[in-house]
């Protein structure tokens, strides 16, 4: 979620890839994964939001 993010704001919709967090903050989340797991792993959305119930 954003840094300014209401107590207030859906989850549902403020999900983002690890490739997202490390383009916003210029980090390396996880520095020890094999370039060639990198894009399929940190390229998709952990899938906690449909465990919340959003659809």
């Amino acid at each position: 979620m954003q840094q300014n993010a209401s107590r207030r704001d859906d989850y549902c919709f403020t999900e983002v890839t690890v490739d997202e967090v490390e383009a916003r903050t210029g980090l390396d989340i996880m520095p020890i994964l094999p370039v060639e797991s990198e894009s399929s792993v940190e390229g998709k959305l952990g899938g906690l939001s449909l465990q919340l119930g959003c659809s």
